[in-house]
């Protein structure tokens, strides 16, 4: 009888070797997937990193959506500047000018008067006249400060003065005619001798046109020592006196003065 073990020795062998190969290919098959797998998400990866470059943090997104709309809004249209308030501390800025008013260059193109502060001031010829702040018959305030930079006539009267009254229509026509050439006209009433119903009466009388002014506490006559009526003041666009009459004048006598204080040859 023979014995048949090679054969089953092989068979095994065989099967061995077989679920060896077996395990050896799951294996290498895994290991493949594993890197295909590993190979198919790298793309991904790369996808996911751009797509995150792209996409803006929360603050970063906030920022820009902030600022595009006021890249993408139109331009306003420009304002224009109307009644510009000026604050002398605080000039206007530059190109700004245009748009003021037009009487910001009138100002600025007024010359002030030269007035030459080394002259005392005293109601004399030679000297710089005194000021003085009065109501007017129509409540406005006239101040002698405002008036400098023309020539100034002031005339002081009374009603009850005769010669006043004869020199009224002639002061009334010169104001007529040389008021155009620069020269300002004023008289101041004597209230303190006088009444309010009596000026207004002479006003209408003469058809007075140039400023009458009230000295009620007789400021102007103090300051002025003005003792005479009527006495007339004749004071250059400087502010000092050039000329004092005392009387009434003729219509000659003060064109006379008037010429001369146009032309500065006191």
């Amino acid at each position: 009888m023979i014995k048949h073990t090679k054969p089953l020795f092989d068979v095994r062998l065989i099967v061995v070797s077989l679920i060896v190969l077996s395990m050896l290919t799951a294996c290498s098959a895994g290991s493949e997937s594993a890197n295909q797998s590993q190979k198919n998400s790298q793309p991904a990866m790369a996808a996911s990193n751009s797509f995150s470059a792209q996409v803006p943090k929360v603050g970063e997104r906030a920022q820009k959506g902030a600022a595009e709309p006021a890249a993408q809004a139109e331009p306003a249209p420009a304002k224009v500047l109307e009644n510009l308030p000026l604050d002398p501390e605080q000039p206007l800025a530059a190109g700004l000018v245009e748009s003021a008013p037009a009487i910001v260059n009138e100002l600025q193109n007024v010359v002030p008067p030269t007035i030459d502060l080394s002259l005392a001031i005293d109601p004399q010829v030679g000297f710089r006249a005194p000021d003085f702040s009065l109501s007017a018959v129509d409540g406005q305030t006239y101040r002698l400060s405002d008036l400098l930079g023309r020539n100034i006539i002031v005339n002081y009267w009374a009603t009850w003065c005769v010669p006043c009254k004869q020199e009224l229509p002639i002061l009334e026509k010169l104001h007529r005619e040389y008021g155009q050439k620069g020269v300002f006209f004023v008289s101041v009433n004597a209230l303190d001798q006088d009444s309010l119903d009596k000026v207004q009466a002479a006003i209408l009388e003469f058809g007075m046109t140039f400023p009458v002014l009230l000295d009620q506490e007789r400021a102007f006559a103090n300051n002025y020592r003005a003792m005479f009526f009527p006495t007339t003041f004749l004071i250059d666009n400087s502010g000092v006196i050039r000329e004092i009459s005392l009387g009434d004048n003729t219509e000659a006598e003060l064109r006379t003065s008037l010429e001369k204080l146009l032309a500065g040859n006191f």
